[in-house]
């Protein structure tokens, strides 16, 4: 028992892991249990249909069932591939960054919103 509660434990921790890093998984688990849940939603009213002898629109529900699951394959793709798209631009984003990064023109530590010292006056004054 308590080796089934540490192995379900694990994999609920990996899960976690892999659902926050990972672009396709997320939005693939989303997109599973929608279309499970229509899948399901389906064959009740089938059911319900069938124990009623109301099949005036069953054919209606078929087209509906397969066009709301190809809606939500087509958003999850959406999604994954903007997620995808977004995760390459932050990656590629700090490295155009540091190439177009300027050098200041004031040196290192000069604060203009103080008073200069007599010796910062001195070494402005100083031939180079």
């Amino acid at each position: 028992m308590l080796s089934r509660v540490i192995a379900w434990s694990a994999f609920i921790v990996w899960l976690r892991s892999y659902w926050r890093s990972s672009t396709w998984f997320a939005p693939f688990i989303v997109a599973a249990i929608a279309i499970a849940v229509i899948t399901f939603g389906h064959g009740e009213y089938l059911e319900f249909a069938a124990a009623s002898q109301a099949t005036q629109h069953v054919a209606l529900s078929f087209v509906m069932k397969w066009g709301s699951i190809a809606a939500i394959a087509l958003i999850a793709l959406l999604v994954i591939l903007r997620k995808r798209r977004k995760k390459e631009q932050s990656a590629s984003a700090p490295i155009q960054n540091e190439q177009i990064r300027e050098e200041p023109s004031l040196p290192h530590g000069v604060d203009l919103d103080r008073p200069r010292s007599a010796a910062e006056r001195i070494l402005d004054e100083s031939p180079p």
